[in-house]
């Protein structure tokens, strides 16, 4: 009887336990956010593609074009222009290594600004066994396991270069490494497709230049806050969730204001009320009236997490500066 009785009480504190952690907790919603390139390019509408170096060098020179036409913020100079220009200076690809022959091919192609450099690829494979202990059938025996680990690394430097002052803008190293291991049973272990690493690494690296020269997007999981102590804070995340936060904040600054009126309700979750307000202004781009309800927030509820978004908010403000100037 005892054992029943203690079996449905634990049964009944389980089910309230679900129904406050289903009430009172984050939901991360995804919100795109645009980044600003790491240098501004808005003067350089011109570009061309000069001789980049290395095993890698064709692949993400072809790569690169691509990327760059589908960004719809530069026009590049036809490959065969750039040769037929080359043909009449009498300049071969390992001229290009001189800066300054360079910038005279730039200049006569009529672009702002030339990329230039290297990139190598490197392919290691491996292999090793361990003896050890198998089972079939339940039965216990000896084997062997062999391993093979493939290993794809790069290295380089690419540059972007003013064509009418010579400088280097901006240059970016490309280091990037993917590997992938396969393992048998006293047996060969499967090949490694080494072409699928090589072609990862390339991506990666093309992603690390393109974020140097253009603004690129993130999906940010934003933690929104639900309490069952304010209802309307569910219906904000809601609206959140399909895209609406202009229409999410009303949501979160009626609720946090009746909250405030209301005695029975406290303050930690005032708080989460201010800290939902808060992230949907600071992802409508409203980040001084974000810093406002951060810091209510955490005045009501001194939580980290409420101080370290206020630098978040300072941070997207001067991103969005940039951006703007970008943009122009």
């Amino acid at each position: 009887m005892k054992n029943s009785i203690l079996k449905t009480i634990s049964f009944f504190t389980l089910i309230v336990s679900l129904i406050f952690i289903s009430g009172c907790g984050t939901v991360k919603v995804p919100i795109k956010v645009t980044h600003p390139a790491e240098i501004n390019m808005a003067q350089y509408k011109q570009i061309a593609i000069s001789d980049i170096r290395g095993n890698m060098g064709q692949a993400f020179s072809d790569g690169l074009k691509n990327r760059l036409i589908e960004s719809g913020r530069f026009k590049v100079v036809n490959r065969k222009r750039m040769n037929q220009i080359m043909k009449e200076l009498k300049l071969s690809q390992s001229d290009l290594a001189d800066s300054g022959n360079t910038i005279k091919l730039g200049k006569l192609m009529c672009v702002s600004a030339l990329i230039a450099g290297h990139t190598e690829g490197n392919y290691k494979e491996t292999t090793s066994r361990k003896r050890g202990k198998c089972y079939k059938d339940k039965k216990e025996y000896s084997c062997t396991t062999y391993y093979r680990k493939g290993v794809f690394s790069t290295s380089g430097s690419i540059d972007v270069i003013d064509v009418q002052t010579g400088e280097i803008i901006r240059s970016k190293v490309l280091n990037a490494v993917h590997n992938k291991s396969t393992s048998a049973k006293d047996a060969t272990p499967p090949s490694i497709d080494k072409g699928s690493l090589a072609n990862a690494a390339l991506s990666d690296n093309l992603k690390t230049f393109m974020k140097a020269i253009t603004p690129w997007d993130e999906m940010v999981r934003v933690p929104f806050k639900s309490d069952t102590n304010i209802p309307d804070l569910e219906h904000g995340i809601n609206l959140a969730k399909i895209g609406e936060l202009n229409e999410a904040i009303k949501i979160f600054q009626f609720a946090a204001k009746a909250a405030e009126g209301n005695a029975k309700i406290k303050p930690n979750s005032i708080a989460k009320a201010y800290w939902n307000l808060g992230l949907a202004r600071e992802y409508s781009c409203d980040y001084d009236n974000a810093v406002v309800a951060f810091k209510k927030a955490y005045a009501l509820n001194p939580k980290d997490e409420y101080s370290k978004e206020i630098k978040n908010a300072q941070k997207l403000k001067a991103e969005k500066k940039k951006l703007d100037e970008q943009n122009n």
